[in-house]
């Protein structure tokens, strides 16, 4: 698979899992996109003069300085526009679980799990950051793992319990097989304050990098623990 299809099936995936158009994402989205090419095409422009002011028939050099130039502009654009567009639209997107749980639609650990699982999965589908399957499990309960069917994952829920209870930041487990597909886990243990609630862990087709494997630490920070207070049992 090469960069530009997975580029596409990444797109491809955001659009399909996608409840609502939001306005004011779809005009900074826009607009990144017309600076970008701005400023690509004035970049390109400066380059192509200045290979004909060095040499006099550049010939195959110009062809072959236009596939380089794609090739880095497009690499880079895609890396940008994940990083761009990962903070502007999580905190839209995860209101639907917010809100749930505020109308009682989300009002149990099993619930709030299978929601959550489904949201990773559905909305971390960028490029080199596409998240395949993931797995939920909250204190004593049943671990839930979307996509329900298809996807075996071979890996020991009980090893994911003991390594999320001895840390709160995130553990990279390299690379897993599920389904025969080779995929990398990351698990992020559930903390609030001193509380262990559980952990969530993910599947990625992609080693991530830090900067992205970092997200998931502020999302579970940010949106995941006390959310999840809302949902568990209140003792008497």
């Amino acid at each position: 698979m090469t960069i530009f299809d997975e580029i596409f099936r990444c797109i491809k995936k955001q659009i399909a899992m996608r409840r609502h158009k939001d306005v004011i994402g779809t005009v900074q989205s826009v607009s990144f996109i017309v600076a970008y090419f701005f400023v690509a095409f004035s970049i390109f422009l400066a380059g192509w003069y200045g290979l004909c002011q060095l040499i006099d028939e550049p010939g195959a050099l110009l062809a072959l300085y236009i596939i380089l130039f794609l090739l880095a502009g497009g690499l880079l654009g895609a890396w940008l526009w994940v990083l761009i567009k990962i903070p502007q639209g999580l905190s839209r997107e995860y209101d639907a679980i917010k809100n749930q749980i505020a109308s009682g639609e989300i009002s149990n650990p099993k619930e709030f799990s299978n929601a959550l699982a489904e949201f990773l999965v559905g909305y971390f589908s960028f490029f080199r950051f596409d998240v395949v399957a993931a797995q939920v499990k909250v204190k004593d309960n049943a671990p839930i793992t979307f996509p329900e069917s298809g996807f075996n994952i071979e890996i020991d829920e009980y090893e994911l319990t003991q390594k999320s209870k001895e840390t709160e930041g995130l553990i990279s487990l390299g690379r897993v097989s599920a389904q025969g597909q080779k995929c990398y886990a990351y698990l992020v243990p559930i903390w609030f304050g001193k509380a262990w609630l559980g952990y969530f862990c993910v599947f990625t087709d992609t080693r991530l990098l830090k900067i992205f494997a970092d997200y998931l630490n502020i999302f579970e920070e940010q949106f995941v623990d006390d959310q999840l207070m809302h949902v568990l049992p209140k003792k008497s």
